[in-house]
């Protein structure tokens, strides 16, 4: 029986986000998702072994959709500093 070796792309979605990948996702300043980190609005993965820290790309999506469906409300501003 022959089975088919023929090579198809696949596609892999990342499950954590770096802060600028976070950043864009959510529409704010990689300053801002310091600021919600710190706030707690957002929660830090810190990677083992180096000094990186990653964002669960499930709750960046939440937090984004969230704001997209509240009636009239839109995602919070950056803070004026």
């Amino acid at each position: 029986m022959a089975t088919d070796t023929t090579d198809r792309p696949v596609t892999v979605t990342p499950l954590l986000y770096r802060c600028s990948e976070a950043a864009i996702a959510l529409g704010v300043s990689q300053s801002q998702i310091e600021i919600w980190r710190r706030e707690g609005l957002l929660h830090a993965v810190r990677l083992p072994g180096i000094r990186a820290i990653r964002f669960a790309r499930w709750e960046v999506e939440a937090l984004a959709a969230a704001w997209s469906e509240a009636a009239g409300a839109s995602a919070p501003q950056e803070d004026a500093q």
